[in-house]
Order: C-alpha cells, then structure tokens, then sequence
C-alpha cells in the first residue's frame, strides 16, 4: 500500500523484540482498505516467520494477530488477549 493513501497511523511495539505490536491506520480513503488489510495480514505472516527462526516462544502470540477493520480505520492487534483490543477497536465505531 502506497503510504501517501494513509492520512493518520499510531504504533506502538515492544522494544525487546517479542510479539507486542499495535497499529491503528486511517485511509485517506475506504476504496484503499482491502490493500491495506492484506498488507497487515502479510505483515503478520512475516513477522511469525521471523518468530520461527529467533524467538519460538513467541510464534502462538504473532499467530493469533488481529486486523480489524472499520469504514477508513484499521488496526493490527499483536498481543496477549488481542480478542479483548479487538472488542474496543469495534465499540469506538457505536
């Protein structure tokens, strides 16, 4: 996704290299969301690969990522209860 369609992103991430990441992007447009969301996607796909290879213990943890989507918001969730993150990502949008 070309950065110049987001119009606002926060991140957060932990700093000791285990499996702590939080997005959450607004497009400049909806009509971009499917890139974007297949993007985070594969960036979890990735990360959990490189879990593999230096830190298996924690490959379950990026395995159960979250991308959640509403409207021209998205979040990537990567963390102990992202199910919990997920729900609060939803209720902002009631």
């Amino acid at each position: 996704l070309d950065f110049d369609k987001v119009e606002a992103f926060s991140l957060y991430y932990a700093s000791d290299g285990t499996a702590y990441e939080l997005a959450v992007l607004k497009l400049k447009g909806a009509s971009d969301m499917t890139a974007l969301e297949s993007s985070l996607k594969k960036h979890i796909e990735n990360r959990t690969e490189q879990y593999r290879y230096y830190d298996a213990t924690q490959v379950s943890r990026a395995e159960s990522s979250i991308v959640a989507v509403n409207g021209s918001y998205a979040a990537l969730i990567m963390c102990d209860g992202s199910a919990g993150l997920k729900a609060v990502f939803d209720k902002a949008f009631q």
